[in-house]
């Protein structure tokens, strides 16, 4: 794996994490970047339990970019 790979999955993680702090009530489960999967598309997965996953995305709309973070 190349370091701009690397570096664009470890910023996808971030950035899921950082996204999810405004929901996470559970002292910091979901706002731990370590603990999500990043991608080099900008999408990030966190396997929260067997067959349970969150998913990571960003959408663009009318009003720019917003920032989603969705079962699936």
């Amino acid at each position: 794996m190349t370091r701009s790979v690397a570096a664009a999955e470890d910023d996808a993680a971030r950035r899921a994490a950082q996204a999810t702090y405004r929901i996470d009530l559970s002292d910091q489960l979901l706002s731990n970047p370590g603990q999500w999967r990043g991608y080099i598309s900008g999408e990030a997965s966190y396997y929260l339990a067997p067959g349970t996953v969150l998913h990571y995305g960003r959408e663009e709309n009318e009003r720019g970019p917003p920032t989603t973070a969705t079962p699936s």
